[in-house]
């Protein structure tokens, strides 16, 4: 990756130690950076193919946790300090 494209913030971001956890959609770019990095994943999926990304890689890879929505589809804070905390 080139020091000056859009993407490299995020590459260093994640690869540094103090890193605990990813917080994610779960698409697949995001989801190639978290492994890469080797950071637990927090998955919060909104459309299309992070649906089945997020349940892959939580329930059969366990490398990560998917958020659980709310009754409304939305996302609570709680749910998704219990996921971080998981992952922590």
């Amino acid at each position: 990756m080139k020091a000056g494209s859009n993407n490299h913030r995020y590459w260093s971001t994640t690869h540094r130690p103090s890193v605990g956890c990813f917080v994610t959609h779960g698409g697949s770019g995001s989801l190639g950076e978290g492994m890469i990095s080797k950071c637990q994943l927090v998955l919060l999926p909104h459309k299309g193919d992070q649906f089945i990304n997020a349940r892959m890689l939580s329930s059969e890879r366990k490398v990560g946790v998917l958020v659980e929505r709310m009754e409304d589809g939305g996302f609570s804070r709680d749910a998704d300090c219990k996921a971080d905390n998981v992952c922590l």
